[in-house]
């Protein structure tokens, strides 16, 4: 599955023997998962700083590389606060993961 640019409140992709690739933005959640292939995404993942559920990015692999680049954004007016999950499984693959700084008194939970 390849997405140039992809934006929703969720989105979810599941595939076997196929590569995910592409750029993903989402306000709830990001769920990717896929067999004997690679995961190769930008991810940008906003939340609005409510005191409500985090906004979740979920990349399960097997077989294949996990090369994740995530954004977190607060859209709250003072752009500060929001709640952040990430959670990235991996089996016989590399995991690379990066997290520029995320907004001002948000919350990650890896």
């Amino acid at each position: 599955m390849i997405s140039q640019y992809l934006a929703a409140a969720s989105v979810t992709v599941v595939t076997t023997n196929a590569h995910i690739t592409g750029t993903f933005n989402v306000t709830d959640s990001l769920h990717l998962v896929t067999t004997n292939g690679r995961i190769d995404v930008a991810a940008t993942l906003y939340h609005d700083g409510a005191p409500h559920a985090s906004t979740n990015a979920t990349m399960i692999n097997t077989n294949g590389g996990i090369s994740a680049r995530t954004n977190l954004f607060s859209s709250a007016p003072a752009h500060t606060g929001g709640s952040f999950a990430l959670t990235l499984a991996n089996t016989n693959g590399a995991l690379d993961l990066a997290v520029p700084p995320q907004p001002p008194d948000s919350t990650l939970v890896l």
